[in-house]
């Protein structure tokens, strides 16, 4: 029972739940629910902290629930579920308050946000550096590793799609799938680090002010 209920409210090829699916099922229903995804998907997991998931159901988007070695947070559209890799960095808030901004994500690596003095005519051909509006640069801007159920419009195209699917479609491996990052504004996600940038953050002939964003190995950041 609880496996069948679980099919009927997941987001398919995703570790996630959803929403709407979740609230037209009775409580009892919700919780063989909630049971059965965290022995299929966290059973490190006490299930004591089964409250703690429930209240995520009805909490803002973005809220999560930490404990060693696993998360669940609250997408838009579900509630997603995910282990913690040895070694992974949750999030880093990057406040646009100093600037230009260095910080140091996964050993070796660096992340700058540097203001440009003027738009750009040309940009750079290089993945792992961006020229973005500014104005799009809303904070909290924070960079993180990508969460299952993570949605943006990438550049160029009229529709979404999920940075799950942006990664397939690249072929990223396995190993380095679970450390991608994404770089969100206010929620949103603007760019999938050294993929692809959101259409919405892109420079137009009405951008006033540009950022340039770079993800670089150490020696060369």
């Amino acid at each position: 029972m609880e496996g069948a209920l679980i099919e009927l409210v997941r987001v398919p090829g995703e570790t996630a739940l959803r929403v709407d699916a979740l609230r037209h099922l009775p409580l009892l229903y919700q919780a063989a629910v909630y049971h059965a995804a965290m022995e299929a998907w966290m059973p490190e997991v006490s299930r004591s902290t089964l409250p703690a998931i429930v209240r995520l159901l009805d909490a803002p988007v973005g809220q999560r629930v930490e404990w060693p070695g696993a998360v669940v947070w609250r997408d838009r559209d579900a509630l997603a579920f995910r282990r913690a890799e040895p070694g992974e960095s949750i999030a880093w808030e990057v406040p646009l308050t100093r600037m230009p901004l260095v910080h140091q994500s996964f050993e070796g690596w660096w992340f700058t946000v540097t203001p440009l003095d003027a738009v750009p005519p040309t940009f750079d051909a290089d993945p792992n550096t961006v020229v973005v509006d500014a104005d799009v640069l809303v904070e909290p801007l924070v960079l993180r590793t990508w969460r299952a159920g993570d949605r943006f419009r990438p550049l160029g195209l009229d529709g979404t799609k999920l940075v799950s699917d942006l990664l397939t479609e690249r072929r990223v491996p396995p190993q380095d799938r679970a450390r991608q990052l994404v770089l969100t504004a206010r929620g949103e996600v603007v760019w999938v680090v050294g993929h692809r940038l959101a259409h919405g953050a892109r420079v137009t002939p009405e951008t006033t002010r540009a950022i340039q964003l770079r993800w670089k190995p150490a020696e060369r950041a």
